[in-house]
């Protein structure tokens, strides 16, 4: 075992050990390490045996500018670089999830007023019932779906609040789509959409 040299002030292993380290293999993919980066972590290694370059060298590396700690609103762009937000996305509306792999991009919500749900007075206005459609894609995703949900007045607590009423693919709400024409066809005794689905 090697042992810092007596008046060098610094071990082998210090700044001066470490400046040649600074263009190192990595693989067959030569890297330039940050020189501050560097100093830092030859001050942590100050007084050790290890021999830069080696296997365990590396690992104290890691070791030393590895964390767990991460600012929200970080931990996607850090765990999944090569995802991106597709266009139709909201920043304010994602959802960044304690487990990472189910974050949520999300659009922003189109309502439709509803005519036969109850709504809430307060203060002079009323709020009324509504239908929400939002797309939202999974950050390990590659296709969107549609999340449907009402919000309306609960009529045990009186509480305004919304219900989740159903995640349609894309395919999904094309056919509900279609489906929901034929039934207004139907209605209005119009053939329009039973004419144009197979």
């Amino acid at each position: 075992m090697e042992t810092p040299s007596a008046d060098s002030g610094v071990s082998s292993t210090g700044a001066e050990g470490i400046e040649s380290n600074n263009l190192r293999e990595e693989g067959s993919v030569a890297t330039i390490n940050d020189p501050n980066d560097d100093i830092e972590f030859a001050e942590y290694m100050e007084g050790s045996s290890i021999k830069p370059g080696t296997p365990a060298w590396e690992l104290e590396r890691r070791a030393f500018n590895q964390t767990s700690v991460l600012e929200l609103g970080s931990v996607i762009d850090t765990l999944y670089p090569e995802e991106h937000a597709p266009v139709w996305a909201d920043p304010d509306e994602f959802h960044e999830s304690r487990f990472p792999c189910n974050s949520i991009w999300k659009s922003l919500t189109l309502n439709m007023l509803l005519r036969r749900e109850r709504g809430k007075r307060f203060d002079g206005t009323m709020t009324m019932a509504r239908l929400g459609l939002q797309l939202r894609m999974g950050v390990t995703s590659n296709e969107p779906y549609l999340m449907a949900s009402k919000s309306c007045v609960d009529p045990d607590t009186n509480d305004f609040v919304e219900y989740h009423l159903s995640q349609l693919t894309i395919g999904e709400a094309v056919e509900l789509a279609h489906l929901l024409l034929l039934m207004v066809d139907v209605a209005t005794d119009t053939p329009d959409e039973i004419a144009g689905v197979a």
